[in-house]
């Protein structure tokens, strides 16, 4: 199964706005720049234009996201 890049319904409905919609951790503003350089080409071609957190928690499995969006350690 590919890995998903949008977030669960459950996700979405608990989303809070820079708090990782994974393991709920503060999360930290980056420029989609980083994104652009990190990300795998099948991950990119799904990179929306929109503002991403890093979820700096090492044992979660996401490290990027958005309110649309997250994209996991497999994706880089």
């Amino acid at each position: 199964m590919p890995p998903r890049c949008s977030v669960t319904a459950q996700e979405a409905a608990s989303y809070v706005r820079g708090l990782c919609p994974s393991c709920g951790g503060r999360g930290v503003a980056v420029e989609i720049v980083t994104l652009k350089a990190l990300l795998c080409p099948a991950a990119l071609a799904r990179l929306e234009r929109v503002d991403y957190e890093f979820c700096p928690n090492p044992t979660c499995p996401v490290v990027y996201f958005s309110q649309k969006s997250v994209y996991r350690k497999e994706d880089l």
